[in-house]
């Protein structure tokens, strides 16, 4: 840690307190997956976690943890994933928690930090199960194996009884990478998706999907983000996907779109749904928008969400 003036730098070269770590009062805690050890203390780069669970025994309210990636393969088709073996939990009392790689970027995913399950089949649940308020998760990656993709995803803000599962409130995830599976919003508000890639690798979903739930949700922000080509011919195959009860104040804005199928939708919102689609860019040309399920491709059930800004592959506006 080193000062120049008034600002006080540390790990990263960043300002204390600029937001892009936190304070100082917080405890910083290091995984290393290739040199760390599961019974370190975990609070310098030499005294490393083995895996992010140990490390989160340790963290607490508040805490930062850095995650280091793995050494590249010989192989360089692979990708260097970290793999837990299991799903990896987030506990309600973690909350405002902060999960950085300490890869400086996302955009290309054979570099920096990425998690995924175990070998085994059997797994079950998500790459990460997030029951935490306000949690930050920025520059990590994240894959959901053939297995899990479709019934869990990659990561869920979890936001159940709010007495206990608040993980969908205020959370952050900042230029993070999804290669395969969503992340999934359950309830919650107020949250913000930046800077974010989602790819799908064949025929699997992958994308930012929300549901609703019997406490109030809305006020969701998926902002400057990239979403990837989609694949199969399916339906049930949505970038963005808002179903079940209502989700007020959805704002998405500065996305990009790659190809989507035929018969997929590049957004869907659920009835009761309200919020604005703006600035966003679309591969290919007459792009439908409206309240029919089979034909729209940006569709509102009730037409509740409000499409305006919209850039097709011709860069015709859509109204």
């Amino acid at each position: 840690m080193t000062t120049f003036g008034d600002q006080v730098f540390e790990y990263g070269g960043a300002p204390v307190g600029s937001g892009r770590y936190s304070s100082p009062f917080a405890t910083h805690y290091f995984v290393d997956n290739d040199n760390g050890t599961a019974g370190a203390s975990g609070t310098s780069p030499t005294k490393a976690f083995d895996t992010l669970t140990n490390a989160l025994v340790k963290a607490g309210k508040e805490d930062v943890i850095y995650v280091r990636a793995k050494g590249a393969k010989d192989d360089a088709s692979d990708y260097n994933y970290i793999e837990e073996g299991a799903q990896v939990t987030i506990a309600y009392a973690k909350e405002l928690l902060t999960i950085i790689g300490v890869t400086p970027h996302r955009r290309n995913p054979y570099m920096g930090v990425w998690f995924q399950h175990g070998a085994n089949a059997a797994e079950t649940g998500y790459v990460i199960l997030n029951y935490a308020p306000g949690l930050c998760l920025e520059n990590l990656g994240f894959s959901a194996k053939d297995y899990i993709r479709t019934s869990y995803g990659a990561v869920s803000m979890y936001g159940g009884p709010y007495a206990t599962y608040a993980g969908s409130v205020g959370f952050s995830v900042y230029n993070c990478f999804f290669r395969d599976g969503q992340l999934n919003v359950t309830g919650g508000y107020d949250s913000c998706t930046s800077g974010c890639t989602f790819k799908a690798s064949g025929s699997a979903n992958s994308g930012w999907w929300s549901t609703s739930n019997t406490y109030p949700t809305g006020g969701h922000q998926v902002i400057n983000s990239h979403f990837g080509e989609m694949f199969a011919d399916n339906q049930a195959l949505r970038f963005i996907y808002c179903v079940a009860g209502a989700q007020k104040d959805m704002l998405f804005k500065g996305l990009s779109f790659g190809a989507v199928p035929a018969d997929a939708h590049y957004m869907w919102f659920g009835g009761s749904n309200t919020g604005l689609v703006t600035d966003c860019h679309f591969q290919h040309a007459q792009v439908s928008t409206g309240t029919n399920d089979t034909t729209d491709e940006l569709y509102s059930a009730d037409g509740g969400v409000i499409f305006a800004g919209i850039y097709d592959g011709s860069t015709f506006i859509v109204t």
